[in-house]
């Protein structure tokens, strides 16, 4: 460790169940390491790193420091090992090793058989270039009949494994220098900066080289062309691109499965070619089917799944009013929110899309609950237009709800928290006060107010200005069926099929 605070950091960045390993781990050493659990107990408790605090429990500080350090990186690796392929591979040369050191040299060709199968699987150059040198080391023991032929075959498959490396070291050199170009260039490139783009690039990128390569590396080809594509601004071809990316991941099970979160990045981005475009289609509801159908064994990566399944199925059921399936899919929600480590910034908009989703099927009860999620958070300063929406959300569900007092207690909270939080913004404010009239007036008032809110938000949206995440849109909608008296949903089906035919 380098600086005090490292140790504090790698503890805040362990997940959930990664802890609970740890803990366990821990537990099953024994008294010695009894101190130790309790030092990691106690920064795991800490919100800030108070190092004087853990001096006064802890007299050899340092030395228990770097102890429990050690002990979690030793823990993790075990807990990684399971679900990793590549730590089995390099287990079995270390296992291999170990029975050659012991002239146990059949024991030892076995696990590096083994071990040259997986690598190969996987397409991992490296390994099988040490599971090379390991083996010619054991064949000038054995010396067997045929050896000399087997040394042949080992030398050209060496050199077939540096040359299938030097493929994949290339274009991921091609990769990275695309990448910064799409980092230095936030918008669209000019006809001129195209045409060096693609004198830089296109010979390299020739889809003729694709024939030659192995399946991991014609993958990291095409992951090079969306790239190239989305440069410029080729979007048919980004998605071709991404699309074959994607059954190149199927082709390669093992590698898909050691590598999943860069396959969650590619099908992520395959996804979004489709919202990009407002393509909301049954080919998209397809991958999204699929995604579901994933079962990724490492903890990590079923928080990773979670979290994009989530996103991507409400942004779905929101931009196509797909309400039959919300009260399962709000119930997989809760269950995931409390199950996975998930970000504050991620959970309030995964949190804010189920109270809009809620509030576009009309179940407004549902809707209250969440955004009383939203509202409930002490930290004010994150995501505002989160929370402003949310009040206002909240608001329009409590109306619905008709329920009194519960209207003019939610009118009061709203008032006063617009007032502190959101006074400049008058959108947020005439809202509040259209709302207010709404739940006081008569019946011709009642609807005289829907008329003149309708007709605010249009000169609203014609001055350009913006509301916080789009619920004028929501209210609109809002507006038209109480007008119409219809249910939302029903107006929502309506509109979003107009739209798409």
């Amino acid at each position: 460790m380098k600086s005090k605070t490292d140790l504090f950091q790698l503890i805040k960045a362990m997940s959930k169940s990664e802890k609970r390993y740890f803990t366990l781990d821990a537990q099953k050493s024994g008294r010695k390491d009894a101190r130790y659990l309790e030092l990691f107990q106690t920064i795991n408790a800490q919100d800030t790193y108070d190092e004087a605090a853990l001096k006064t429990r802890f007299p050899n500080l340092h030395t228990d420091k770097a102890y429990l350090y050690d002990a979690i990186l030793r823990s993790m690796r075990d807990y990684r090992s399971a679900n990793s392929y590549a730590a089995r591979i390099k287990e079995m040369i270390m296992d291999a090793k170990y029975l050659y050191e012991r002239g146990l040299y059949e024991q030892s060709e076995e696990r590096l058989l083994s071990a040259k199968e997986l690598a190969e699987e996987l397409g991992d150059q490296l390994s099988a270039i040490e599971l090379n040198k390991e083996y010619r080391r054991l064949l000038k023991y054995i010396k067997r009949e045929g050896y000399e032929n087997e040394l042949e075959q080992l030398i050209t498959e060496s050199a077939d494994s540096l040359e299938k490396l030097k493929q994949e070291l290339f274009y991921l050199d091609i990769y990275d220098q695309l990448s910064t170009e799409i980092i230095k260039n936030r918008q669209e490139l000019k006809e001129e900066q195209k045409k060096v783009l693609k004198k830089r690039f296109i010979s390299v990128l020739n889809k003729n080289n694709e024939e030659t390569l192995i399946l991991q590396n014609k993958l990291k080809f095409n992951q090079c062309l969306a790239f190239f594509y989305q440069l410029l601004n080729d979007p048919v071809k980004v998605h071709e691109s991404y699309n074959k990316i994607i059954n190149y991941w199927d082709a390669i099970p093992k590698y898909k499965s050691e590598e999943f979160n860069r396959y969650i990045v590619d099908i992520s981005n395959l996804i979004q070619t489709f919202i990009s475009n407002g393509n909301y289609s049954n080919q998209l509801n397809q991958l999204l089917v699929r995604l579901e159908n994933e079962r990724p064994a490492s903890p990590h990566n079923q928080n990773l799944l979670f979290q994009k399944i989530t996103s991507y199925r409400l942004l779905f059921s929101i931009n196509t009013g797909d309400f039959a399936e919300i009260l399962s899919l709000v119930r997989r929600i809760e269950r995931g929110l409390k199950q996975y480590d998930v970000s504050l910034n991620t959970e309030l908009n995964i949190i804010f899309n189920v109270s809009v989703l809620s509030f576009m099927a009309g179940k407004y009860d549902l809707c209250q609950q969440w955004a009383n999620k939203i509202i409930q958070i002490k930290k004010l300063s994150i995501r505002q237009d989160i929370q402003n929406a949310s009040r206002i959300i909240y608001l329009l569900a409590t109306l619905e709800l008709d329920d009194f007092e519960s209207t003019e207690i939610c009118i009061r909270n709203t008032n006063r928290y617009f007032i502190k939080f959101s006074k400049h913004e008058k959108f947020n404010i005439n809202i509040l006060n259209f709302v207010r009239r709404m739940h006081s007036g008569t019946s011709i008032q009642i609807r005289n107010s829907y008329r003149q809110l309708k007709e605010y938000i249009k000169s609203f949206q014609n001055s350009r200005e913006k509301a916080p995440l789009g619920i004028d849109e929501l209210i609109i909608f809002w507006l038209e069926s109480k007008e119409s008296n219809t249910s939302i949903s029903q107006i929502i089906k309506y509109n979003l099929s107009k739209d798409n035919n």
